[in-house]
């Protein structure tokens, strides 16, 4: 009796590019929880200032959206660089809070690694 293995549809353009646009909003939504965390420590200004130094990354402060350009996983962890060489370790900390609720949307090993524990 043969045995046929049933390999999977690959995957369309269109679930790519969902899968990616989710994966994006995603890490948007941590990186906003993050800013919002930051800002009730630090104030508002300071933690969107914080922000808008990194490279690859718009936030909007009125809107509270962001957008952002290359890698995901990179870009949350260039945010939390900041915070953390301008605040100290105890900014890591409160970023790890701030995602913690958006990690179990993302496999692990996509999530930035600042986050991880």
């Amino acid at each position: 009796m043969d045995q046929q293995t049933i390999q999977p549809a690959a995957p369309t353009i269109l679930e790519l590019a969902s899968n990616e646009a989710a994966r994006k909003e995603v890490y948007c939504n941590i990186i906003i929880n993050i800013i919002k965390q930051q800002a009730l420590i630090i104030g508002p200004a300071l933690a969107v200032e914080q922000a808008k130094m990194v490279d690859g990354l718009q936030f909007d402060s009125a809107t509270m959206t962001c957008t952002f350009t290359g890698n995901g996983p990179q870009i949350v962890d260039a945010l939390i660089e900041k915070y953390r060489d301008f605040f100290g370790h105890a900014a890591v900390e409160v970023c790890r809070e701030a995602a913690a609720k958006y990690l179990v949307h993302i496999p692990s090993e996509q999530t930035p690694s600042l986050l991880r524990t």
